[in-house]
């Protein structure tokens, strides 16, 4: 049996590096590596190809975001199960083989994932696992702690910067969804694994090291557009119509007015046109997807996002 591990690079090549250089010294067999470089200003095809010719280099020449780029990753891949990771990770041991073996021991897992440790501060744990989403606010809480030290257990989530999915259960379900192109994309592909009949778990025991956010800085208009964007569009799929117009209510008259009261607070009135435009997409489709041809003309855009 064979894993393909996918990771996307953005202009992060030494980033990257740093978690391949962690996977080789691990000496993993039975193992495919494949980086996608997504649409990077400069093309780091050769010098990474140099330094790792083990590794499979695939270029897209335009950024196709979180799920396109991984999407992209997959049509290459060829292992029997699949380990998407992100670049900014630094792995310390083997956690795929344990990993792998768990799948193939229970059907019943679509998806699983090590518990997360912050990188430069291994004694804190980012992410332990997820609640499930509220049907009303559209929010659930991220666990800092495990939930059993040495058993694997339920989440209703996984994290997108480590899991593994077995090419069974791929083509069951299907890849990612490209329309969110930067977050909740992982959220939509676990809902649709749960909907399948699987279970997402989080084994414990493996932990990898995540330095978080070094393609989009933790605090941007542009991680804004599409958290925002992004939290209506998964809420407008997996709601009733009478649970999304509830979840409406609550976010035009309780979270976005907090939302807009904060950026005018920051001075980010950048800020508030980015909510506005992320609310618009999600009403205004046709629209949207001219823009969604290039995602990131909205970045440039000085009238909406400022990273």
């Amino acid at each position: 049996m064979k894993t393909s591990i996918i990771t996307v690079n953005f202009n992060n090549t030494t980033v990257t590096k740093e978690l391949l250089l962690s996977i080789e010294l691990l000496r993993i067999r039975d193992l495919e590596v494949i980086v996608v470089d997504n649409g990077s200003d400069e093309d780091p095809t050769r010098h990474l190809e140099s330094s790792f010719p083990w590794a499979k280099v695939i270029r897209s020449e335009k950024n196709l975001g979180f799920a396109g780029g991984n999407n992209l990753g997959i049509q290459y891949a060829t292992g029997d199960f699949l380990f998407f990771i992100n670049n900014d990770t630094v792995l310390e041991e083997d956690i795929i083989s344990p990993l792998m073996g768990t799948l193939l021991s229970d059907e019943s897992i679509g998806m699983i994932c090590p518990l997360i440790h912050t990188y430069g501060n291994p004694f804190e744990i980012q992410f332990a696992g997820f609640s499930e989403l509220h049907p009303i606010t559209g929010r659930n809480k991220c666990y800092h702690h495990p939930l059993s030290e040495t058993r694997m257990y339920e989440t209703a989530f996984p994290h997108g910067a480590a899991m593994m999915i077995s090419r069974r259960v791929l083509e069951e379900v299907g890849p990612m969804q490209e329309d969110y192109f930067l977050y909740y994309e992982e959220l939509d592909w676990a809902q649709r694994i749960k909907n399948a009949g699987y279970r997402v778990m989080v084994e414990p025991s493996y932990s990898i090291l995540h330095k978080e956010s070094m393609s989009v800085k933790k605090i941007s208009n542009l991680k804004l557009y599409y958290m925002t964007r992004n939290r209506i569009l998964y809420m407008r799929r997996f709601s009733t119509k009478t649970r999304f117009a509830a979840f409406m209510s609550f976010f035009l008259l309780v979270s976005l007015p907090k939302k807009l009261l904060a950026l005018v607070k920051e001075g980010n009135y950048a800020g508030i046109t980015t909510v506005f435009n992320a609310i618009k997409w999600n009403f205004n489709k046709e629209k949207a997807d001219s823009v969604e041809k290039d995602p990131l003309m909205i970045a440039r855009s000085p009238k909406a996002l400022a990273s």
